[in-house]
């Protein structure tokens, strides 16, 4: 287990933190084991998997999510981060394949959760730079219980206009992070409060991660509540049209 306030300094200091110390070699074979069924499943096109979806999966077994359960319960301890014990992980497996390579790069959004831990499991290696790499601008907002202003700071950065001049380096200079990912480590950064995007992926290739949240901070909100129901619905229907 990491160390909670080694992380956390980090999580304030860099914007994120990555270790190698929780994942083991059968966690990550299991879980490319998943990615390898799931994509022959969908005509090895794009899919996204949440929540329900991932029940009767290997990210669900206790002996692989307590980890995380755990570090999540201790890093809410350590900030003192109210009715957290009342918290549940959303799950999300994301793989992104050649249908949708390019729309699916530098997609920069805030997430609803506090914590998004990020873990690579088939990351592309190419000699040029396409191979996805996790762009964030850390902790460039604050966390702010008014929904209206959540909406308002998603509009304003999450729209192609803003797309284009990031991607290009126009806005926020000197204030971002690349990481290359690496299978066999996670990563951890304030979902909340980064703005966060993958870099472009070669064409031909394959990135798939696993996403865990915690402490969603509108977890009462209704509207929430209908909008990720109906991102989840939307990309149902992007699986089966890849089935046909």
């Amino acid at each position: 287990m990491i160390n909670s306030s080694d992380c956390i300094k980090n999580l304030n200091k860099k914007g994120y933190y990555s270790s190698d110390k929780i994942l083991t070699k059968k966690d990550i074979n299991e879980l490319k084991k998943l990615v390898q069924n799931k994509l022959k499943e969908n005509n090895n096109k794009y899919f996204f998997l949440a929540d329900k979806k991932l029940n009767n999966t290997y990210i669900n077994k206790n002996k692989f999510i307590y980890k995380f359960e755990n570090l999540f319960n201790q890093l809410s301890k350590d900030l003192k981060l109210k009715n957290f014990s009342k918290q549940k992980i959303y799950k999300v497996l994301r793989v992104i394949a050649n249908n949708r390579n390019e729309k699916e790069s530098h997609r920069y959004h805030f997430d609803a959760h506090l914590f998004t831990v990020l873990i690579p499991i088939i990351i592309p290696n190419k000699k040029n730079t396409n191979n996805g790499d996790l762009i964030i601008f850390p902790n460039i907002r604050k966390v702010t219980k008014s929904l209206l202003i959540n909406v308002f700071q998603k509009i304003l950065f999450q729209n192609s206009i803003t797309k284009f001049f990031l991607k290009n380096n126009f806005l926020l200079k000197k204030k971002f992070h690349i990481l290359k990912l690496k299978p066999g480590n996670m990563y951890i950064f304030y979902g909340f409060n980064t703005l966060h995007g993958n870099q472009s992926i070669d064409s031909t290739s394959v990135r798939a991660t696993l996403l865990l949240h915690f402490y969603d901070v509108f977890s009462h909100s209704r509207l929430i509540k209908i909008n990720r129901m109906n991102r989840l619905k939307k990309e149902q229907k992007i699986i089966n049209k890849n089935k046909i």
